[in-house]
């Protein structure tokens, strides 16, 4: 995420109320979440030793050995190539293997000795994604099945999934109002994560006319690129009532995926698609839950929250219109009995109009006919590797949201604006190379700042003038040619009084512009361009001298003498004056001076005479 964009998105949140109307009393609403996560083609550490079958190219699709399709994530391995023109640069078709693209008679990626294997990352990022997502049952031996449906995207004619027997099962998110998603601390709640399975990917689809001399064709370009490329599959339990917590889940998913690099969750991307099932029923009534509306491909928070509104209360405008024309029972509301207007259907979301429309209803569903795969043995995992996996899950959102806050005396809008301005960033450690440390997040700039300076200075100009500099020129943190050392160089040259806040502030902007700015030092930088003052020389015995003090109070009776008039009105009480003569002071030394401390010598100067 660009770094103004989460100021933007934190300070909006602090304050958040709902947005969406509520729905008419006595009414309920039901969501659960189907996502389909993207794993993360760069796998940015070597994984921890496996079992045999879960052995393969990191970088490679699930069960081929085609490489993955580059993305435009803005982590450590992209940032050194270019995150935007990596996709570009691969042509359609040329990431393809014959088992990508359903050739008769091929099989799944096999090992010596015959055992079917998966891309070993995916499987890795699989099971980060369990042990982050609090999953308490991770399976030792998941199965894979085939889901059969026709679609031209869909070579093969079925999709490897893991309907039966998932990876992993019963986790938890836990959605809190500090997370600054919420509208107030009474939404609160955890999701129940029901599984999270292991699946292809299919091919993109292009819908292109062509013009002809007599007519226009409408034609349909298959890429299989990504066909076969891991997905996970994260399926959420029917925990969510309102559009808000619906959005926070999704936003909690994203930043949780980002944090441990499972996926760069980038859903105008298309690396997070989200379906909606949503329902409503009437507690009082103890009535069961209403008849299912599935809201296909999400591609953004908003919408999810838009397409969730409207749909709810939708489907309460059709029950109550039913009821009141007799058409059913008021006590009957299930899918066997209900109304006859509503009906368990799959529904699509218009952005411009922020309203469902209807695509296909239940009987019109594609029957999947899933069966187990022939071709692929169990995933099988054992508890080391479990294990092994878990002691490398880095810092996740929430235990950082606490220890920033503890550790640096953090307020929670503070948090949340590092967390989310790192949330566009994949953070999995990096390999031990033996180099510098890289910074890579918002987080790790602000701690490497704060050990230089005070923290509530670093936090300061991180949040504030630095993310403003650096989303100008559309930089995250992995990307920004300030260090924390040089930052840490020019507020030291603040705190000293050699210059000024202001100068500071039209400095930095033009660091991130011009990096070369910085060799060999700000300290010299500043000294060439004449606006540093000397450093304060103290002498004890005379309780300090400070040659600054000498310049700014020549210069301050220089003014008065100059401005007789309003000299005059201020020693009559006139207070508010004073400030004309410290913008004079400001414009004559170009911005240099400690307009503090002028103003302090200027009432000095003019009191009592």
């Amino acid at each position: 995420m660009k770094a103004g964009q989460a100021l933007r998105k934190a300070a909006a949140s602090a304050s958040a109320k709902s947005r969406y109307p509520p729905l008419p009393p006595g009414w309920t609403a039901v969501i659960g979440i189907e996502t389909h996560a993207q794993l993360c083609p760069d796998f940015l550490e070597s994984p921890p030793s496996q079992d045999s079958n879960v052995a393969g190219p990191s970088g490679s699709k699930l069960f081929s050995d085609a490489r993955l399709v580059p993305t435009g994530t803005l982590g450590p391995a992209a940032s050194s190539s270019g995150s935007a023109g990596s996709v570009a640069a691969v042509a359609p078709n040329s990431l393809v293997t014959p088992f990508d693209a359903a050739f008769p008679g091929t099989l799944p990626r096999r090992l010596q000795g015959g055992e079917e294997a998966t891309s070993s990352g995916a499987v890795h990022q699989a099971v980060r994604t369990a042990l982050a997502l609090r999953c308490r049952d991770i399976d030792s031996a998941s199965s894979f099945d085939r889901k059969h449906y026709f679609y031209p995207d869909l070579t093969s004619g079925y999709q490897i999934t893991q309907k039966y027997k998932p990876l992993a099962k019963n986790g938890t998110i836990s959605l809190l109002f500090d997370d600054g998603h919420l509208p107030s601390k009474e939404d609160e709640l955890d999701v129940e994560v029901e599984c999270i399975q292991l699946e292809q990917d299919t091919a993109k689809s292009t819908h292109v006319q062509t013009q002809t001399q007599d007519s226009t064709d409408l034609q349909t370009l298959i890429d299989l690129n990504r066909s076969g490329s891991g997905l996970m599959e994260i399926v959420s339990g029917p925990n969510m009532r309102t559009p808000e917590q619906a959005g926070a889940y999704i936003r909690k998913l994203q930043e949780t995926l980002r944090a441990i690099g499972a996926s760069d969750g980038n859903m105008d991307e298309g690396s997070l698609r989200c379906d909606v099932n949503v329902s409503v029923f009437r507690p009082s009534r103890q009535e069961p839950w209403g008849v299912r509306t599935e809201i296909k491909n999400l591609n953004s928070a908003k919408f999810i929250m838009q397409a969730i509104s409207h749909e709810t209360h939708r489907q309460v405008q059709v029950i109550e219109e039913d009821e009141a024309q007799g058409r059913i029972p008021s006590s009957i509301h299930d899918e066997d009995a209900g109304s006859r207007a509503l009906q368990q259907e799959t529904r699509g979301f218009d952005e411009k109009t922020g309203t469902t429309f209807r695509l296909r209803s239940k009987e019109q569903a594609p029957e999947y006919r899933f069966m187990p795969d022939p071709n692929l043995a169990p995933l099988a995992l054992t508890e080391s590797f479990i294990d092994s996996v878990r002691a490398r899950l880095p810092e996740l959102p929430d235990a950082t949201r606490r220890r920033l806050m503890q550790s640096y005396s953090l307020s929670v809008r503070e948090a949340n604006v590092l967390i989310r301005a790192s949330s566009g960033t994949l953070t999995t450690p990096l390999a031990e190379s033996g180099s510098q440390p890289t910074i890579r997040t918002a987080v790790e700039y602000f701690e490497a700042l704060a050990r230089l300076v005070k923290p509530k200075v670093a936090i300061n100009w991180t949040i504030n003038e630095l993310m403003k500099s650096l989303n100008a020129h559309e930089l995250g943190f992995e990307a920004c040619p300030v260090p924390p050392s040089s930052l840490a160089e020019l507020l030291a040259l603040v705190e000293q009084r050699r210059i000024t806040g202001t100068v500071a502030k039209t400095l930095l902007p033009e660091l991130v512009s011009n990096p070369e700015l910085l060799n060999p030092s700000v300290t010299a930088l500043l000294e060439s361009r004449g606006v540093l003052s000397p450093p304060a020389a103290t002498d004890p015995a005379q309780g300090g001298h400070d040659d600054a003090s000498d310049t700014n109070l020549s210069l301050c009776k220089t003014i008065i003498d100059d401005f007789p008039t309003e000299a005059r009105l201020i020693r009559a009480g006139k207070h508010k004056i004073v400030m004309k003569l410290v913008g004079e002071a400001m414009k004559r030394t170009r911005g240099t001076a400690d307009a503090v401390r002028i103003r302090e010598l200027f009432v000095e100067l003019l009191s009592d005479q």
